[in-house]
């Protein structure tokens, strides 16, 4: 689902200050931990891992992780799951960064 198929949607992962996949995966879990339901967005969930699963393998871990968490009812383990996606994206955006400018890349 592209960013502006889920915009469209008006649902709470399209929201402005979620402008990265797993900035929304990671709201959508704070919502979650809030309400202690999954139920209703785990969809959300499921379709924004999808997507992002489509690009790059380097999360497919992570998100074993989040579905046994949120199978489980862990909350808090989900959140800081969704915490780990983060601190992922950052260090995969901060590799594209040094790519773009030439830099060799650390994984080379």
């Amino acid at each position: 689902m592209s960013r502006q198929a889920a915009a469209s949607h008006g649902d709470l992962s399209s929201a402005p200050e979620a402008g990265t996949i797993c900035e929304r995966i990671y709201m959508l879990l704070q919502r979650i931990h809030d309400t202690n339901k999954h139920n209703a967005l785990e969809n959300e969930i499921v379709v924004l891992a999808n997507e992002l699963m489509s690009v790059t393998k380097t999360y497919d871990i992570l998100f074993l992780y989040l579905y046994d968490s949120l199978m489980d009812l862990n909350y808090g383990k989900a959140l800081q799951v969704g915490k780990l996606l983060l601190q992922h994206e950052a260090v995969l955006h901060g590799i594209a960064s040094e790519n773009s400018i030439g830099r060799p890349s650390l994984l080379n």
